[in-house]
């Protein structure tokens, strides 16, 4: 009976005394006990960081200062490092970055930002260390933090000290954190999460919840630790609460574990508040309103990013053994589209036997019609996969609207979080029939098991040189830059992008125009603040004028030099040439010629601010490339739809004049539209030209004019190589009544 019992309690831990465990009795929760967890805990964060170091091959100082990625966003994360370090990243008030958005301060406060306690951390860490070498110890912070989050939250809930070791060294390896690395170490933060499941355990069943109590205290400073840490994380603590709640009352109806749940979800909503208080300073204090043009998603991407369960069982490609890579291969080598997280949820083998074995169990406790002995984890596993999954309940609310979340594959992590606690409570209950030396080899052989499994060969190995390579170039270029410029001097990026996840044009890479910024320390450049904003749009017109107007423009702005990313244009060298015609000479040019550096002549010393209330157009959208750069400045498109956002300033209601010229390089029909409401549909032959002209009222949802090309004679699949251009396109407010500008 006192087994059975026992069983029970640790199918739903709710941190209670373990009667079985006399130890915990005698010692309870005193100072000097937890001092010997926190030593035992930084044991093993020690046992992870060595495991780490070897696998990784960190082994030099040379290699701490190559970063893991140099593209993408893994160049993101170096630059909000680098504005860390340089004291333009806050935690409280409103963040602008001196150095980016010239000639403004680069505006951060309207996309919500993730871990902004960490952030700083590494920050501060880089003063001491550089920031590609706090780069790459943020990976191993990543790892070390959710081992000894995982064993001091197994503690809590006393469970015995060895299975508890061995539950989090598993944890701490595993394969989501390594699959998100440097790009998304932010993400890859889930030692919130041991913590964040034994609050929900906490309100669903414990007894110890009166007012003041440890157990009430624990659960409100969690609850807002989650707040301001990650809202993907966030997200789904609070619908597992909910839940919680939901099955105490039906099981329970204990008044004091209520009122904990409503204390732990206001302390978590005030986190976020607290934590993203930019935003909300931007829109109340600052007379700018909200930008809803920053963060943007798509109905389609719940489905392109949600969770498929089956990867949750699918090793990655970069798996040690051969046999699980080609498994990893086969799998992505069958899909008709690959997004970039695919095989990122994979939970490991020593996952994998656990998640069996907890499915096992909570069926046989249902058959034997005791569904009071399954256990939450697999009730909220299943939660949690019904809501990821795609064609999940994330997805259903995509399509109702609300696209905030869209990449639920992240999820994963949750439910390998409950399902190794669970498994660790089995095995804590399951100690004294086994002798220790078996407990001891079956638990040593778990974590070789799992360090083999969770952590692949050197990830750096075959691009470490070329990393290398790149970084020192960008070093050398950014100080030739340096020592052509005095102090404080602005520089024009081309081409303009959007920025945050603006996307890439021709051969360069989103976040790219990044590279200067990070290798420099005196120089302002024109990329970099939020989108959406005015101050960011007004670079895309300079952009798009006739060079010697450019240019004009550019020194009355201040501005004193222009760097060109090659990589982004067909035919980089017929801007050079342009330039040349009016007097402008390169002065630096990186090794792999991926940045150009042209001085411009006799900036204005006493420079003027770009006129934001006569702009409409807010960005070049996504899909556009530049084939010619000449007076016309064509785009020409690299799929077959594209899109040129509008002035989120602009009203619905607004009649707005467009005037450009198409131009395609094959017979197609070119359709321009804006939603539900089209705007032209024009056919063209093949290297034609036709200018276009027309009139809309903007509609309630109007963010983008969007362009699609077909086929000639049919719409069809087939026809997405389709090529078309898009030159002097202008976009001019009318007057009420007025039917041309």
């Amino acid at each position: 009976m006192a087994e059975s019992k026992a069983e029970e309690s640790s199918q739903n831990p709710v941190g209670e005394p373990d009667s079985s465990n006399p130890d915990s009795k005698r010692r309870g929760r005193d100072a000097r006990s937890w001092l010997i967890e926190w030593v035992i805990a930084l044991l093993l964060g020690a046992i992870v960081s060595a495991a780490w170091v070897v696998t990784s091959n960190m082994t030099s100082a040379e290699k701490w200062n190559i970063p893991q990625v140099y593209e993408g966003d893994g160049i993101s994360m170096l630059t909000w490092i680098k504005a860390a370090k340089e004291g333009d990243y806050h935690f409280f008030g409103l963040s602008f970055v001196e150095r980016l958005g010239a000639p403004f301060d680069a505006n951060w406060n309207d996309y919500p930002m993730p871990e902004k306690p960490f952030t700083l951390y590494l920050g501060y860490l880089a003063r001491l260390i550089g920031v590609i070498a706090a780069a790459n110890a943020s990976i191993l912070s990543a790892h070390v933090l959710a081992t000894m989050a995982f064993y001091l939250v197994c503690r809590r809930f006393r469970w015995c000290r060895w299975w508890s070791a061995v539950g989090a060294i598993v944890f701490g390896l595993q394969h989501y954190i390594v699959f998100r690395g440097q790009p998304h170490i932010l993400m890859a933060l889930i030692y919130t999460l041991p913590a964040a499941i034994s609050v929900v355990y906490l309100v669903f069943g414990s007894k110890r919840m009166e007012s003041g109590s440890k157990n009430r205290l624990w659960c409100i400073g969690v609850s807002f630790w989650m707040g301001i840490s990650n809202p993907y994380f966030l997200n789904v603590f609070l619908q597992l609460l909910i839940m919680a709640v939901g099955l105490n009352i039906c099981l329970h109806r204990r008044r004091e574990n209520l009122v904990t749940a409503g204390m732990s979800f206001g302390s978590s909503v005030f986190g976020f508040l607290v934590s993203n208080n930019s935003l909300f300073l931007m829109m109340l204090f600052a007379g700018t309103g909200a930008n809803t043009v920053a963060l943007q998603r798509k109905v389609s991407e719940a489905e392109i990013y949600g969770l498929r369960p089956i990867e949750l069982f699918l090793p990655p490609t970069t798996h040690r053994w051969e046999l699980f890579s080609g498994l990893g291969e086969f799998y992505k080598s069958q899909q008709s589209y690959q997004q970039p997280e695919t095989l990122s949820p994979y939970i490991g083998i020593i996952g994998i036997i656990a998640l069996l074995c907890l499915i096992f169990f909570a069926g046989k406790k249902m058959i034997q019609n005791k569904a009071h002995s399954v256990p939450l984890a697999f009730l909220f596993s299943g939660w949690v996969l019904l809501y990821s999954t795609v064609g999940g309940m994330n997805h259903a609310l995509a399509l109702a609207g609300i696209k905030t979340f869209r990449a639920t594959n992240r999820y994963s992590v949750f439910i390998i979080t409950m399902v190794l606690l669970w498994a660790v409570s089995r095995l804590h209950l399951k100690r004294r029939r086994w002798p220790f030396p078996l407990q001891a080899a079956l638990g040593v052989a778990i974590v070789a098991f799992a360090i083999a499994d969770q952590l692949p060969h050197d990830p750096r190995a075959e691009n470490r040189e070329r990393l290398q390579k790149i970084v020192d170039e960008d070093r050398d270029f950014g100080r030739l830059i340096e020592s052509e410029l005095p102090e404080g001097a602005m520089v024009f990026q081309m081409p303009a992008l959007d920025f945050p996840e603006g996307g890439g044009m021709g051969k360069m890479r989103q976040y790219e125009p990044l590279r200067p910024y990070m290798n420099t320390s005196k120089v302002k450049f024109s990329f970099g603040s939020n989108r959406g904003r005015m101050d960011a749009v007004w670079q895309h017109y300079i952009e798009r004028l006739p060079p010697r107007a450019m240019v004009n423009e550019l020194r009355n702005y201040g501005f004193h030099g222009i760097v060109i990313h090659r990589k982004a244009y067909t035919r980089p060298d017929r801007l050079l040439t342009v330039l040349a015609q009016l007097g402008l000479q390169p002065r630096a040019i990186s090794n792999e010629h991926d940045f150009v550096f042209v001085p411009l002549l006799q900036p204005n010393p006493q420079p003027q601010l770009p006129d934001l209330d006569q702009l409409t157009i807010a960005s070049y959208g996504k899909n556009w490339t530049r084939l010619d750069v000449n007076a016309d400045q064509t785009l020409w498109s690299v799929k077959w739809w594209t899109e040129i956002g509008l002035n989120p300033a602009i009203a619905p209601g607004e009649v707005l004049h467009v005037n450009l010229k198409l131009a395609s390089s094959q017979a197609c029909r070119i359709k321009c539209f804006t939603g539900k409401l089209d705007h032209f549909e024009e056919v063209m032959e093949a290297r034609s030209t036709k200018d276009v002209s027309f009139n809309f009222t903007v509609p309630m949802d109007a963010k983008y004019l969007q362009f699609r090309a077909y086929g000639k004679d049919k719409e069809s699949d087939a026809d997405k190589q389709l090529e078309f251009g898009v030159n002097r396109i202008q976009i001019t407010r009318l007057a009420a009544g007025a039917t041309q500008p």
